[in-house]
């Protein structure tokens, strides 16, 4: 996916859209060089004693409509403020992954992890 979104940036495709700071394109391209940290994050799982489920799944589906938050801020979306998503091991695994991408300057999770 990587490749995909270098390919906007040329002129040829869309780079002077993402120059000019389009939200279509910035929106695109962000969802392209967040793919591999979404993609991990969302396939991690849980074991619990009746079952294993995707962590992904339990933030969608739990009773903590803020435990989704974490997820968007790798496409770039600032959580919201006062937001508190619950403490767990999947809470924990995600962050995780996200801290490796977040140090990738290219990666939205370098603005809003780190902000």
């Amino acid at each position: 996916m990587t490749d995909f979104a270098e390919q906007i940036l040329h002129d040829t495709n869309c780079g002077e859209d993402f120059r000019n700071q389009q939200p279509l394109v910035l929106q695109a391209y962000n969802g392209l060089v967040a793919y591999e940290p979404v993609y991990r994050a969302t396939c991690l799982k849980t074991e619990t004693a009746e079952d294993t489920e995707y962590c992904f799944s339990h933030a969608v589906s739990g009773q903590n409509p803020a435990d989704l938050y974490p997820y968007l801020t790798a496409v770039g979306l600032n959580m919201p403020a006062g937001s508190r998503p619950s403490c767990t091991q999947c809470l924990k695994q995600s962050m995780h992954v996200f801290a490796e991408y977040a140090v990738r300057k290219e990666q939205p999770l370098a603005q809003t992890y780190l902000s």
